[in-house]
């Protein structure tokens, strides 16, 4: 739908009729008076604003203003509008941009740090940070009679006899693990080969899914997230599941940083780019090493 102006006699418009089709770029030409400005800023802008102050309570339009309807017939299909003036004798930073002259920057870091949906940087997989309770939902919705064993993961891929990690896991009260895959008491366990690599997780609790069972896989999860520092295994009925209180991808085996306004702000050393710093440029004499 495109824009349409009907009878625009700001300034000195003279009941200018136009339509201007939507997402396109477009340039208003033409010599100093002939009614660049009047019709850009005075009419469009000024209608723009208008509608915006109209949907605003009677409060707020008191302190931002009347809004008046600009001398034009008729407007429609005008989206929102943002007017960024031109003035002579400033100069913009290098990090000025119309997203941080107008605020929109901060506005979209907040919202997309909230409702995005965050993905793997390798493999693209959604990822995203669990509850305690979601988790709870998820196993609870499960078939009655399904079993469950909760695990904590404490070695992944680590070559070594892990003497003194098993040692802690039975002073805290770990009484079976599994160990490269198998069920096992650790005051059973044989010494590992300590040139191979193992995979290690304390086993919380083993139980099948029904009613009133949940209470027990509430206290299973939160302990499993607690010894996992932060990360649970749930095996069901031999398909294993993968939990995190944290952004983490369990196909690559790898925790991303939470999404925040700071990590989506090229002005904050936490969403910076390495190697322009933020500018938008290479610096100059530096050589990233790959």
């Amino acid at each position: 739908m495109p824009i349409t102006i009907r009878g625009a006699r700001e300034n000195n418009l003279r009941g200018v009729d136009l339509e201007l089709p939507t997402g396109a770029l477009i340039a208003f030409t033409g010599p100093s008076g002939s009614g660049k400005s009047s019709l850009a800023f005075d009419t469009l802008h000024a209608e723009g604003r208008r509608r915006l102050l109209q949907a605003l309570s009677t409060g707020q339009r008191a302190l931002l203003g009347a809004g008046q309807r600009p001398a034009v017939d008729a407007i429609s299909g005008l989206p929102p509008t943002l007017a960024v003036a031109q003035r002579g004798g400033v100069a913009a930073g290098v990090r000025s941009t119309v997203g941080t002259l107008t605020d929109l920057t901060q506005l979209l870091r907040v919202l997309y740090a909230r409702r995005a949906v965050q993905h793997c940087p390798r493999c693209d997989a959604v990822i995203g940070p669990r509850t305690p309770e979601s988790v709870v939902e998820e196993l609870a919705a499960l078939p009655e009679g399904t079993r469950l064993t909760v695990l904590a993961p404490r070695v992944r891929g680590r070559a070594g006899g892990h003497r003194e990690l098993l040692r802690g896991m039975l002073e805290q009260g770990f009484v079976r693990a599994r160990v490269d895959g198998a069920l096992v008491r650790i005051e059973d366990l044989p010494p590992l080969d300590a040139r191979a690599e193992h995979d290690i997780d304390a086993v919380i609790d083993r139980v099948r899914a029904g009613p009133g069972k949940r209470a027990r896989l509430a206290e299973a999860v939160r302990s499993g997230l607690l010894a996992g520092g932060g990360r649970l295994l749930v095996d069901v009925a031999g398909e294993e599941r993968s939990y995190a209180d944290r952004p983490w991808c369990a196909r690559c085996e790898r925790t991303e940083p939470a999404a925040s306004p700071q990590l989506l702000s090229f002005n904050h050393p936490a969403g910076a780019c390495p190697s322009c710093e933020g500018l938008g440029r290479t610096r100059g004499g530096v050589v990233e090493a790959q």
